[in-house]
């Protein structure tokens, strides 16, 4: 799996985290993936986050 937060106004990554994941997730299985921001404005923002599958090299 690859998790991506979008980068969008209103917010910054913070220093030394990371805009993507990426890591192996099997039948039955959980992950959970921190993303640490730092707001540039007062109220509201937006936030997007992109998941998709990575091929598996060792599929049969």
């Amino acid at each position: 799996m690859e998790v991506t937060m979008k980068q969008m106004e209103g917010f910054a990554l913070h220093e030394g985290t990371g805009a993507k994941h990426e890591f192996c997730l099997c039948g039955g299985q959980s992950e959970t993936v921190k993303f640490y921001i730092v707001p540039k404005v007062l109220g509201e923002i937006a936030l997007e986050v992109i998941v998709s599958m990575c091929p598996d090299e060792n599929a049969v």
